[in-house]
């Protein structure tokens, strides 16, 4: 049994019916009226949610009654499986890191461990993220009014 719980289909089901939940709660929290005062703010959200919910419960017990294997994954695509777990490493600990550092500084470092992740060279890594990250910086500050 666990293993079908393990194929693709039920595991984003799961996920989906897990962001449904999500939604359902936040549309819950809006409380206002509409004009003729007949439901509320978050009523359609909750639909959808629900919804969403249900086609989730549906795609989850078909997977587990007839599971389905999409594919085998070869040497090569494991090793890009890597480099997919490993960026979504660094997006992660770029995002969680961004309230301490400087932007240029953060973006320069989570570029460079992007690039060295894809196999760019040293030269190439240093150039592209200092000069992005810089550009981007004061793209958003001094054209946008950003401040970052």
């Amino acid at each position: 049994m666990p293993k079908r719980l393990l194929n693709p289909d039920v595991l984003f089901a799961f996920f989906m019916l897990a962001v449904s939940v999500m939604f359902f709660v936040m549309g819950s929290s809006f409380n206002r009226p509409t004009a003729d005062g007949s439901i509320h703010e978050g009523f359609f959200p909750q639909i959808i949610a629900s919804v969403v919910a249900l086609m989730s419960l549906v795609i989850i017990i078909g997977g587990v009654r007839k599971p389905k294997a999409y594919f085998a994954m070869s040497a090569e695509q494991r090793g890009g499986l890597k480099i997919l777990l490993l960026s979504i490493v660094v997006f992660l600990v770029y995002i969680a890191a961004w309230p301490f550092a400087h932007f240029i500084l953060l973006t320069t470092l989570a570029l460079g461990f992007m690039c060295r992740i894809f196999r760019m060279t040293w030269k190439f890594t240093a150039l592209f993220s200092v000069l992005f990250s810089t550009a981007v910086y004061f793209l958003f500050t001094e054209l946008f009014s950003v401040l970052l």
